[in-house]
């Protein structure tokens, strides 16, 4: 959220920038003005390690509009830079398409059993490379002395199951999950390939707080957006009674995949107004 001059013209408006072009440029506000910087790196690799970074005076543009940049128009001509400039969509945020509430139509499209059905080894090796940044992440803020790590909508419980063999043996990770079907493929999976992780059937908005206990990390992986805007705040406010560290991942307006089921594709901004 930004505010900067070009000439005698003011702006005022909210930056989105996907990470491939984060990467490799930042946009700052130096001295009133936006500035886009093109960043050089003597070895890196993203988007954990940013080692050698500096910039050089003549990759310093001042620019009026986040996308005006040729060269970012030339190299990352499908990476979008989006713009809001108004105040009113800025407090609003975007229109999005509602939760699902009706109870057949949420059946038909969260099929998740069809969709993961069947779920071993091989698929585990597969499938958890995409989710080993975010894992990563966790094992950041997770305390040296041990602890106790929570996934909610943990599904077929890779990232659990990951956690508890990337993690030593005094960190306790568990799973919970509303589908009996998936905590019997999370348990067999932990089986298979060696895990730690203990995973139970639970319901997020009907948890018995009190037996759950508190737990250092509370983390979920492409569960908020299934939930209407009053869920989202209620299962948060739910998750902060049980975990000192919350930590969500979910994909925004500019996920590049196809949306399965009833997926709110909502942007960043939002997602930092909700959480305000």
């Amino acid at each position: 959220n930004l505010t900067w001059n070009y000439g005698k013209e003011k702006y005022k408006g909210i930056i989105t920038i996907p990470d491939v072009i984060r990467y490799h440029y930042s946009y700052v506000r130096n001295n009133r003005r936006l500035e886009i910087r093109k960043i050089q790196t003597s070895h890196a690799r993203y988007p954990y390690e940013k080692h050698g970074r500096f910039f050089s005076r003549k990759d310093i543009y001042p620019v009026k509009f986040p996308g005006e940049h040729p060269e970012i128009m030339r190299n990352h001509p499908y990476a979008k830079i989006t713009w809001h400039p108004k105040e009113s969509e800025m407090k609003q945020g975007p229109k999005v398409r509602p939760a699902i509430t009706d109870p057949q139509e949420k059946k038909e499209v969260m099929a998740w059993d069809e969709y993961y059905k069947p779920f071993h080894s091989e698929d585990y090796e597969r499938h958890i490379k995409a989710w080993k940044g975010i894992c990563h992440i966790i094992a950041r803020f997770a305390p040296k002395e041990g602890g106790r790590i929570l996934e909610m909508g943990s599904g077929t419980g890779m990232m659990s199951v990951y956690l508890s063999k990337m993690l030593p043996q005094k960190f306790y990770c568990v799973g919970f999950d509303n589908n009996p079907k998936q905590i019997q493929r999370a348990k067999n999976l932990t089986l298979e390939v060696g895990g730690r992780a203990k995973f139970a059937c639970r319901d997020l908005f009907q948890l018995n707080l009190k037996k759950v206990g508190v737990y250092h990390i509370v983390f979920s992986q492409g569960l908020l957006e299934h939930f209407s805007n009053e869920q989202i705040k209620q299962a948060l406010e739910i998750m902060l009674k049980i975990g000192r560290i919350i930590i969500f991942s979910v994909p925004i307006d500019k996920f590049g995949h196809k949306s399965r089921g009833d997926e709110r594709l909502l942007s960043d901004s939002f997602w930092r107004r909700i959480c305000m």
